[in-house]
């Protein structure tokens, strides 16, 4: 059984969809994800051009399942506030809590953050 997970989380959906195209899209496809709100859109224009990391992969999790999907994924590249709003009580992130149990988060670009996506990562 796989043990351990990585988050890099980022302030927008570009710096994470960089973050996937430098980082996390080096790993198996069964690994990997993407999460942004437009993840879907990011990852279907990547395979017009891919690079040697993700060509002839598919990383798409099958969304009937909202977040339960992500739970074998070990690296993900994502913004924060996809990732805080279990914080704010959103359902699909909300799925992604017991992910945390066996995870290193890391947090790019804090200082582009908001005050209230601030407060909600101090809350966290």
């Amino acid at each position: 059984m796989k043990s351990g997970r990585l988050f890099f989380l980022y302030p927008t959906r570009g710096t994470a969809t960089e973050g996937f195209r430098d980082y996390v899209g080096w790993a198996p496809e069964t690994d990997a994800a993407l999460m942004t709100g437009t993840a879907r859109y990011e990852l279907e224009a990547m395979q017009e051009n891919p690079s040697d990391a993700i060509r002839d992969k598919d990383f798409q999790a099958d969304e009937r399942l909202y977040s339960l999907g992500f739970w074998s994924r070990r690296y993900f590249s994502a913004t924060v506030d996809q990732f805080l709003s279990f914080m704010e009580h959103s359902y699909s992130s909300l799925c992604l809590l017991p992910v945390l149990a066996d995870s290193a988060v890391i947090i790019d670009e804090i200082h582009s953050f908001d005050r209230k996506m601030f407060d909600t990562l101090i809350s966290f």
